[in-house]
Formats: structure tokens, sequence, C-alpha cells
């Protein structure tokens, strides 16, 4: 009998980093990562950060090293194995019809005229 598996998505910003007001469970990542390594549970997380913030907030907090991270609000996906973080190309491909092969500029400059919109720094701007 195959054992079941288990896909944990999770964000990590007030979820399982502890960056509000609310205090953190003095053991809740301890039990998290406990959860996290048996045999039937893939981790990914799902965040809004760049994948380097990503990989910095598990050094800094001890994370479990996900399977999955979907990164930059959904624009890249990452599979990871051994040490490596490989971005699912597919996934790009896929998304990048959404643009109709408009580039960056092009899109800056249709976007232009509404004044509410504001570009995140260069460091967090990518495909």
């Amino acid at each position: 009998m195959s054992q079941a598996k288990v896909l944990l998505c999770t964000d990590m910003d007030r979820t399982i980093i502890p960056n509000g007001f609310q205090p953190e469970p003095a053991d809740a990542r301890k039990q998290f990562s406990d959860f996290c390594e048996r045999d039937e549970v893939k981790l990914a997380y799902v965040t809004g950060r760049h994948v380097s913030l990503v990989k910095r907030a598990i050094k800094n907090y001890a994370l479990p090293v996900p399977d999955f991270a979907i990164t930059d609000v959904g624009t890249k996906i990452y599979q990871i194995g051994k040490g490596s973080w490989q971005q699912m190309a597919d996934w790009e491909a896929e998304i990048d019809k959404d643009w109709n092969g408009k580039t960056h500029a092009q899109l800056k400059h249709i976007l232009r005229p509404i004044k509410e919109l504001r570009l995140q720094e260069s460091s967090k701007q990518n495909t």
C-alpha cells in the first residue's frame, strides 16, 4: 500500500515567519519543521518575495528547504532538489503569453497613464 502524499503550500510572511505584531509560539517553527520532514509531505512556499529573499528567510529563520517555491507574486516557480533551485521554464512560457510579446519597456509605456501605479525597485523587476 503506497503512502498518501501531502502537499503543504504556505505563505511565509506572518504565517511561518514572525514579522508582525503577533508573538510567535515558542515551538511553532520546530513543529513546522518536524512535520515537513515526514516522507509523505511535500512543501511549497507561495510568496510575493523574490527568490533571494526566500533563500535568506530560510537561512535566517532555520526553515525547512521546500520542494517547490512560487515566488515573485507567482511569476516564477522553482523546483528544489539536492540543493539546486531550478526555474520551471514551462510556467514562464505559459504566463509570457499573457503579455502578447510586449517587452518591459513597452508595458511600462502602456501603463504610464495610470498615475496610481508605481514600479517596484529594479532588483524586483523580472521577465
